[in-house]
């Protein structure tokens, strides 16, 4: 669980906190700005594309109020605030706590957006602005941002509308090199009882706590073995080191046959017979090859072979014969004895 002393932050999806896993010792992913605070903490998540999610909110035991007016639970969803549940000091009970849950975005007073992870739309085109822009537009994309700190009222204010990343193309570039697909969407508009916002600075030079997940949906890995069509779902928190890496399945060809189903004999057959079939073809057409090359060679012409009754003709190999000219039968000459007896 994300907790820091008495203040715990989970991602719920249908009711169901999502598993949380930790970051790799060896990620330097964590920006300058999470370092200023001395109590950060980052997980990973799993997120379903398609899915409604919320965040659930808890502080308990004693806080220091101190000369501010309530505690802030500022909200950052791939970089752009939607929501700051607050605890007034007059209202807080160390012996009850505080809990919330925030489903989404409000519009205006009365109405909310659902949160819900949307595939993200990409473009080959150029970007306006630099590279080095594009990039710091979409760098909070795949995060869940809550910061714990002490503020003052400075004034009230008014909500505005939102317009997430997700719903607006992103350039490719911006994207190289890491593993997203999904944004923040907002679903359709819920009426909501009306809640008051105000806008309020920090007394603290950084906040008390920060709470950062990092969420990342299933990629499938195009992974073809021995030639089959074996295809391997690989989770892309495997990728990033976060889970270990799913063994490589052993060939029918390694493994022991007693432990084989029916189905699996039978398929490890039609490849054996696949591969002899294989092998007699190349076998032909190298014989092929290699008596055309020594016809072109040395002009010795190649006859079928005889069958002779009673025997089967072999269809997998030639034979050649070398045909020799036909010596001419020398002419009789005719003695005529001319002698006397």
């Amino acid at each position: 669980m994300a907790i820091i002393d008495d203040v715990e932050i989970t991602i719920v999806c249908g009711d169901i906190v999502v598993q949380e896993y930790a970051v790799p010792t060896d990620n330097d992913d964590v920006g300058d700005d999470d370092r200023g605070c001395p109590a950060t903490i980052v997980k990973y998540i799993e997120a379903l594309p398609g899915a409604k999610f919320a965040i659930n909110y808890s502080v308990k035991g004693e806080q220091g109020f101190g000369a501010a007016d309530y505690l802030s639970l500022s909200t950052w969803i791939d970089g752009l605030k939607v929501t700051a549940p607050m605890i007034k000091a007059e209202d807080y009970d160390p012996q009850q706590g505080f809990s919330r849950r925030r489903d989404g975005v409000y519009v205006g007073r009365r109405h909310m957006r659902p949160y819900q992870w949307t595939e993200l739309s990409t473009t080959d085109e150029r970007p306006e602005g630099t590279l080095e822009d594009v990039k710091a537009k979409f760098a909070k994309l795949g995060t869940i941002r809550v910061e714990f700190s002490r503020k003052k009222i400075v004034s009230r204010t008014v909500r505005s509308d939102l317009t997430t990343l997700a719903e607006t193309l992103i350039p490719e570039k911006a994207l190289k090199g890491q593993p997203l697909e999904l944004g923040l969407g907002l679903g359709n508009v819920v009426t909501v009882p009306n809640k008051p916002t105000v806008k309020g600075e920090c007394i603290d030079n950084h906040p008390i706590a920060v709470f950062i997940f990092w969420y990342r949906s299933k990629s499938e890995c195009t992974k073809a073995t021995s030639g089959t069509a074996d295809w391997q779902v690989e989770d892309a928190l495997q990728i990033l080191g976060v889970l270990p890496r799913t063994p490589e399945p052993i060939p029918l060809e390694d493994r022991d046959p007693e432990s084989l189903t029916r189905e699996e004999l039978v398929e490890l057959a039609r490849r054996q017979r696949a591969q002899r079939e294989a092998d007699k073809v190349k076998i032909k057409r190298e014989e092929t090859e290699a008596h055309t090359r020594h016809f072109a060679a040395t002009g010795v012409k190649r006859e079928a072979p005889e069958h002779n009754e009673g025997h089967e003709a072999d269809d997998d190999g030639e034979d050649l014969s070398v045909i020799s000219p036909l010596n001419k039968r020398a002419r009789k000459t005719e003695t005529i004895d001319l002698t006397d007896d």
